[in-house]
């Protein structure tokens, strides 16, 4: 779950809280540009994901197509249980191999 993106709307209340606030007690402490900069990092992380999980979809896509070695029937249990069996595997060596 992308926490961020669910918590957009709030930096946005609490921005304008912050501008009331500083109205309120007359104390010029709010400054748009430090708004505008901070929002605009969020924004340029977000796109980057966006470029980055477009990339690796690419990437895996362009595999498959060309280079997998064996198709695996998706409406299969035993394929299910196959590759479920061979990702724990795969996991368990590569945190074996990894600890030494």
């Amino acid at each position: 779950m992308d926490y961020v993106r669910l918590a957009i709307p709030g930096f946005f209340v609490l921005i304008g809280i912050e501008l009331a606030v500083a109205r309120l007690v007359e104390r010029d402490s709010y400054r748009l540009n430090d708004s505008v900069s901070d929002l605009s990092c969020g924004v340029l992380q977000q796109l980057g994901g966006v470029f980055l999980k477009t990339a690796l979809f690419a990437g895996y896509a362009s595999l498959y197509a060309g280079q997998r070695l064996i198709e695996i029937p998706i409406g299969a249990a035993w394929a299910w249980v196959v590759c479920f069996v061979g990702h724990d595997f795969l996991y368990y060596w590569f945190t074996a191999s990894a600890t030494r």
